[in-house]
């Protein structure tokens, strides 16, 4: 990416312009700091556990982020900046600081996703620096059966403990976490907004409910779990006076469920069905109708 801040404003206004539409809008700018935890292409504060002299590494340094989120904020956008390690956190945690000090973040929503590893004297800089924690709670569970093994090779018992997906450390800390499915990463069944919340809520996987929670201190009510994945995400796309919540005035972007999430055991929300979508108040799903739209 160009580090000239001109080049970058006039590059995202280019697309932005082309582009946008009520339903599109380029105002967000993605930068991956770094790679995978798992492969050790993320930097940790600690070695890794079965590489004693790796530290893994980051895609980028700390000041070229700085002069990314500079350029990105002074042309008026956003950053969206992909962390999935300790060190890697603190040196983006570090660099969007520093930015804040030299041009102030007035107004900003910088987004960190998903936040695979973030050490506990870390957390309560998301709030003071105003940072957005953007999650896949799938990713919180044993996910495919072997990931908790996977991360206790990498990384160790107690890490996993104190620093693995911290979603709800983040959350009582005062962040704004927000869900996705980190669409094209996962399989299509993995999609759906209620596998997300469930994961939230249990840290199991979906339809397992014999599984032990993975950290099960970092579950989440039902309550926040939606909110997180409601009104949270159109938060953090600056869309909230539009979406997110049942408001007159908003647009009718809105799900009728089978069953009430708050009654239903939370091993089952993701079987709950989905009964009718709509989108600008017209129907995209049907389920009462034969041959859904």
């Amino acid at each position: 990416m160009r580090d000239d801040p001109r080049e970058i404003a006039a590059l995202l206004r280019a697309w932005n312009q082309r582009l946008r539409s009520d339903h599109v809008q380029i105002s967000i700018c993605k930068l991956w700091s770094d790679g995978v935890l798992l492969s050790g292409g993320a930097l940790t504060l600690e070695a890794y556990s079965d590489d004693p002299l790796s530290h893994g590494r980051m895609t980028f340094d700390g000041d070229h982020i700085q002069r990314q989120i500079e350029a990105t904020q002074e042309a008026g956008f956003d950053m969206h900046i992909h962390v999935d390690a300790d060190g890697s956190t603190r040196t983006v945690l570090d660099a969007l600081e520093r930015a804040r000090d030299r041009i102030g973040n007035h107004g900003t929503r910088h987004t960190i996703c998903h936040n695979t590893m973030v050490h506990p004297d870390d957390i309560p800089r998301y709030k003071q620096l105003g940072v957005i924690a953007n999650a896949t709670p799938l990713w919180g569970t044993d996910y495919d059966g072997v990931l908790r093994a996977s991360y206790e090779k990498r990384i160790g018992t107690k890490r996993i403990e104190e620093r693995l997906l911290p979603y709800g450390d983040l959350q009582r800390a005062g962040t704004i976490v927000t869900y996705g499915a980190d669409i094209p990463g996962v399989d299509l069944p993995e999609i759906a907004p209620l596998i997300q919340i469930e994961a939230a809520v249990t840290r199991k996987r979906p339809g397992f409910p014999d599984d032990l929670p993975l950290v099960p201190r970092q579950r989440v009510t039902v309550a926040e779990a939606i909110k997180n994945a409601t009104w949270n995400g159109a938060y953090q796309l600056r869309l909230e006076d539009r979406i997110g919540s049942i408001e007159v005035g908003k647009q009718a972007d809105l799900v009728v469920l089978g069953a009430d999430l708050f009654q239903v055991p939370p091993e089952r929300i993701h079987a709950v069905p989905v009964v009718l979508t709509l989108m600008d108040g017209r129907p995209t799903h049907d389920a009462t109708r034969d041959g859904n739209r």
